[in-house]
């Protein structure tokens, strides 16, 4: 999917009477909000660059410059935060058995350490909020590791 067809389909694919309620929401016209969900990728489209294109560039350019991956993705964690959403970056593939069975224990082991900091937190029978943060960080941890051991699995399926 391209970044204009996200923005049309979340703006109600170009219908006026929701494109007008988000347009004044974000202090643009109703014309600015057409152009972002319409193709931008050369001098012959009628689009024009969006603000998910500008987290693109953003996000491209903070790893140009050397930024670690997991910084750079920043924006894309905080939208996750703020929506309740859970996105996982997906791992470089072309696996073989070993590296699958090397990603199965990394999964456990991850597992190992959420469930040793969840019991951690649980000896005083509350979590406060440092324990919270080390909870979601091992949460985190273990996700994204259990999506690394999916993907691989279904690209050794192929």
């Amino acid at each position: 999917m391209k970044s204009h067809e996200a923005l049309k389909i979340a703006c109600g694919e170009q219908n006026e009477s929701k494109i007008a309620p988000i347009a004044k929401r974000l202090l643009i016209s109703k014309y600015t909000l057409y152009k972002w969900t319409e193709p931008a990728e050369d001098l012959t489209d009628s689009g024009s660059r969006n603000p998910l294109d500008t987290i693109e560039y953003i996000i491209e350019s903070a790893m140009a410059l050397g930024i670690p991956q997991c910084d750079a993705y920043a924006p894309l964690y905080y939208l996750n935060e703020r929506f309740k959403l859970l996105v996982v970056p997906m791992p470089d593939l072309s696996p073989s058995t070993k590296e699958i069975v090397s990603e199965l224990t990394n999964t456990i082991k991850e597992f190992s350490e959420f469930a040793k900091e969840v019991s951690k937190s649980m000896e005083n029978d509350d979590i406060n909020k440092l324990e919270a943060k080390r909870i979601e960080k091992e949460g985190m941890d273990l996700v994204r590791q259990a999506m690394k051991l999916i993907a691989k699995a279904k690209e050794m399926a192929k």
